[in-house]
C-alpha cells in the first residue's frame, strides 16, 4: 500500500462494498450507466459489488503515477466476484467498466464516465502570516482596549478571564495555490505559551469569520478601525477544528483546517480567515507574524494533488523579490508593496474585484497610473526579471502603438528599463547615454481583450540576455550588449516617460533582483491558474514559401497539404509570406470559386487531451447577401481526413487591424492521423483573405 501518497488500496473489499452502496443514489445521477439482469433483491446486490470494482480499479490507478492502469479480472468480492476495465490506460479522465457476477449467476454491468485519477501528492505550500500571505491580531473586550488595534504586536492573546475575553484572529493568503488541485490536508501551526488553564476539560476552538477585517485596523469594536460589529455575529458558531488542552508546556500545536480550506479554495466560502476562541482558558500567548523567532510565526501548511495531465507543482523555489504589488486594494489611493514596502500612489487608477488573482489595478489608457518613489534596491546593474498578469481593454493600434506596463523613469530620457507593449511587439530595453537598446519578440501578440495573460522579461547584463515569456513559455530572446546605469528615477507602472498609458488592468506584478529560470516563470505561471502544455505540435510559419514548420517539441506527420489547389506555398490563392503587422502568415483566398485551403496531420495518441490554438486576422470580408452568404475559412477536424467536424467559421464582415486568437478543445478527435483544415468559403475572391499564424496543438494528460 502506498497510504503517504493519500490514497489506500483496500484488499478485502467488504468495506468497498458499504461505500458501494451508499453511492448508488448518486451515482444514478452522476454519470453511471447500469445495465442489469436478475431478481430485484440480487440486482441490487449486484449493483453493489460492481460498484466495489469501480472503486477498487480507481483506488489502483491513483497509485499507478498516471499510467498503466491495471485492470482487474476476476476478484473474489466473498461468495461473489467481479471484473473491471479502464480507458484510457493512462491520463485523465478515464471510463471505468465494471461486471458483478453472484453466486446465482445475476449479472450487472455499470460504467462510470469522466472519472479523475490523481497524481501523487505533490510538496506541501507553506503559508505564513509574516510574509505578506497573511495576516494576524486579537481582540480584546478589556474596558481600555475595546477600540484598540493589535495587528503589529509581537505576541497575540486567547483567553476568558475576569478581566476581559481576548480572541486571536488569522488569515492566509490561499492565491500560491495552484488551480485544478485536489487539497489532501491542511494543517495551521501555531506556537503556544504562557497557557492557564481554568479546568481540566479545556480547549480552543477555530471558527470561520463571517465578515473581512484588517489587520491595521480589527479591535473589538470595528471590523477595520471605523466599521462596526458585533464580534459574536461574525463568525460562524459551529467549530472548523478544535484542539484539547491537557498541557501548560509551551510549543507548537497543530489545527486540522482541511475542510474549511477545501471550502475556501473551491470558492463556497469566501475567505476572511478564522477566529481562535477560548473554552476554560484563563489566558495563553501566541507568536505572531511580527515574532522575532521566525520559526514560531503562524504557518498554514497545505498539501495536494491534482489530476493526471495538469501541472500543478509549484514546489519550484523563487528568488526573494524586491517588489510584489498584489493590487488588492478595494479603496485609497496606497498600491502596497507587500515584499519590500514600496508603496505606490495612484493617479487616477481605480480598483476592481475582477483580477487574474483576486482584485486588479484599472488603467484608463489616458491618464492613470501608479508612482513608485526612487528606492536604490529598485535599480539593478546586474539582473532583473519583471512578472505580471495584464488584461487589455483595447489593443494600441497605428504606429509606435504603446501599452506601458512599467518604467523607471519620468521625464525625456531618464528611464532605466522599460517593459511593454510597442505596436503589437512585446518589448524590453534600457536606455544608455540618451540611446534605446531593446530586445522584442519578432511577430505581434495577438492578445484578446478581456483576457488575462501572464507576461515575463529577465534581464542579465553579465550574460546580456534578454528573455520574454508569455503565459509560461518562452517566446523571444536577444542580447543586449550594455551595462545599465542606476538611475534615482520613480517607477511609473501603467505609464512611460513620454505618456504612454496602459489600456486596461494589471494584477500581481513582481520584480526580482535575479534572472527567473523557465521553470520559475512556468511556477508562476501554474500559480495564477494558467495551465502549460506539457508538449506542443506547432507551426509559426517563420519562414516563407515553406509548409514544412515544426517548431514544438512534437513533429507534424508531414508538410501542410493543399486543398483545391496545387501549386505551394510560394504562389497562388494559399501563400506563405510577410504579410503586414511584421509577421509571417499562410494567406487563404479563392480566385476559382470552389473553396480552397490547406491541411495537416499530427499523431495525437501520446497524449489524452488536446486544443487546437491559432492566429487570425480577416481581411475585406463580405458580408454576404440573399443571394451569397458571407466569407469564411472553415475550421475543421478529423480522425481520419475522411469525415470532419466543423470548429468553427471566421466570417465576414470583417476587416480586422490585428491578429487574434482562437482555442478548441479537439480531444475527441486524438488519432494517429488527426488531421486539421482551413477552407475558404466558395464565393471569396482574390480581393478577400483570411490569414493564419501560429497553427498549434497543445497536448495534456502525455505519457
Amino acid at each position: 500500500m502506498k497510504a503517504e501518497r493519500g490514497f489506500v488500496l483496500i484488499g478485502v473489499v467488504f468495506a468497498l462494498f458499504v461505500i458501494a452502496s451508499a453511492s448508488l443514489v448518486i451515482n444514478r445521477e452522476g454519470g453511471m450507466n447500469v445495465r442489469m439482469a436478475g431478481d430485484e433483491l440480487a440486482v441490487s446486490k449486484a449493483r453493489g459489488v460492481a460498484q466495489a470494482g469501480i472503486n477498487h480499479l480507481l483506488a489502483s490507478a491513483n497509485q499507478s503515477e498516471c499510467e498503466n492502469y491495471p485492470d482487474i479480472t476476476a476478484a473474489a468480492f466473498g461468495e461473489h466476484s467481479y471484473s473491471a476495465t479502464i480507458s484510457p490506460t493512462s491520463g485523465s479522465p478515464v471510463r471505468v467498466s465494471s461486471v458483478a457476477t453472484l453466486d446465482d449467476g445475476t449479472v450487472v454491468s455499470m460504467e462510470r464516465e469522466q472519472a479523475p485519477v490523481y497524481q501523487a501528492m505533490k510538496p506541501g505550500i507553506v503559508i505564513s502570516s509574516a510574509d505578506g500571505a497573511g495576516k494576524d491580531s486579537y481582540i480584546s473586550d478589556f474596558f481600555l482596549s475595546r477600540n484598540s488595534n493589535f495587528g503589529t504586536a509581537s505576541s497575540l492573546s486567547v483567553g476568558d478571564n475576569a478581566l476581559s475575553e481576548n480572541y486571536s484572529l488569522f488569515k492566509f493568503d490561499l492565491s500560491s495555490l495552484p488551480d485544478n488541485i485536489k487539497i489532501l490536508s491542511a494543517d495551521m501551526q501555531l506556537y503556544l505559551s504562557g497557557i492557564s488553564l481554568s479546568s481540566g476539560n479545556s480547549g480552543l476552538s477555530v471558527h470561520r469569520m463571517l465578515t473581512d477585517w484588517t489587520e491595521a485596523g480589527v479591535s473589538w469594536n470595528t471590523s477595520d478601525g471605523s466599521n462596526s460589529w458585533n464580534i459574536d455575529y461574525n463568525y460562524e458558531a459551529e467549530p472548523s477544528s478544535k484542539l484539547a488542552m491537557t498541557s501548560t508546556n509551551s510549543g507548537s500545536r497543530d489545527f486540522d483546517m482541511t475542510a474549511l480550506v477545501q471550502a475556501w479554495n473551491s470558492g463556497m466560502y469566501e475567505n476572511y480567515g478564522v477566529v481562535l476562541l477560548p473554552d476554560n482558558i484563563t489566558s495563553l500567548a501566541i507568536d505572531s507574524g511580527e515574532a522575532s523567532d521566525t520559526t514560531r510565526v503562524p504557518t498554514l501548511t497545505v498539501r495536494y494533488t491534482c489530476e493526471c495531465g495538469l501541472f500543478c507543482d509549484t514546489s519550484v523555489p523563487l528568488p526573494d523579490g524586491l517588489a510584489h504589488w498584489k493590487f488588492d486594494e478595494t479603496s485609497g489611493t496606497v498600491a502596497e508593496d507587500s515584499v519590500g514596502g514600496h508603496h505606490g500612489s495612484t493617479s487616477g487608477t481605480n480598483w476592481s474585484t475582477g483580477g487574474q488573482i483576486d482584485g486588479s489595478a484599472e488603467f484608463d489608457g489616458l491618464s492613470d497610473y501608479i508612482y513608485v518613489p526612487h528606492s536604490s534596491d529598485l535599480s539593478f546593474d546586474r539582473e532583473l526579471s519583471i512578472s505580471v498578469w495584464v488584461n487589455l481593454r483595447d489593443p494600441a493600434t497605428g504606429s509606435y502603438a504603446y501599452q506601458s506596463i512599467l518604467g523607471k523613469g519620468t521625464s525625456n530620457y531618464t528611464e532605466e528599463y522599460w517593459f511593454g507593449i510597442l505596436d503589437g511587439l512585446l518589448e524590453f530595453g534600457v536606455l544608455q547615454s540618451g540611446n534605446w537598446h531593446s530586445v522584442a519578440t519578432e511577430e505581434t501578440l495577438a492578445l484578446q481583450p478581456g483576457i488575462w495573460y501572464h507576461l515575463v522579461a529577465t534581464f542579465s547584463s553579465v550574460s546580456n540576455e534578454v528573455n520574454l515569456y508569455l503565459d509560461g513559455l518562452p517566446i523571444a530572446s536577444g542580447l543586449l550588449t550594455v551595462d545599465p546605469v542606476p538611475k534615482a528615477e520613480a517607477i511609473q507602472v501603467g505609464r512611460s516617460q513620454y505618456g504612454e498609458f496602459w489600456n486596461g488592468k494589471m494584477d500581481d506584478l513582481k520584480l526580482f533582483a535575479e534572472v527567473l529560470s523557465p521553470e520559475q516563470v512556468a511556477s508562476i505561471t501554474v500559480a495564477g491558474g494558467k495551465k502549460i502544455a506539457e508538449e506542443r505540435i506547432l507551426d509559426q510559419f517563420n519562414t516563407a514559401y515553406s509548409y514544412a514548420g515544426d517548431d514544438g517539441s512534437l513533429p507534424w506527420n508531414g508538410s501542410w497539404q493543399e486543398v483545391g489547389e496545387n501549386d505551394g506555398p510560394a504562389s497562388g490563392d494559399e501563400y506563405v509570406s510577410e504579410f503586414g503587422t511584421r509577421r509571417f502568415a499562410v494567406r487563404l483566398q479563392d480566385n476559382d470559386n470552389g473553396g480552397e485551403g490547406i491541411e495537416r496531420e499530427a499523431d495525437l495518441t501520446a497524449c489524452n487531451t488536446a486544443w487546437l490554438d491559432f492566429d487570425y486576422m480577416r481581411r475585406g470580408l463580405d458580408a454576404g447577401s440573399w443571394s451569397s452568404p458571407a466569407d469564411y475559412v472553415a475550421v475543421s477536424v478529423s480522425t481520419d481526413g475522411i469525415f470532419w467536424t466543423e470548429l468553427d467559421l471566421l466570417s465576414g464582415p470583417a476587416n480586422d487591424a490585428l491578429y487574434f486568437p482562437a482555442s478548441y478543445d479537439i480531444s475527441a478527435f486524438i488519432s494517429p492521423t488527426t488531421r486539421i483544415r482551413f477552407r475558404t468559403s466558395p464565393n471569396m475572391g482574390s480581393s478577400e483573405g483570411v490569414y493564419i499564424d501560429n497553427v498549434e496543438i497543445r497536448l495534456f494528460g502525455c505519457h
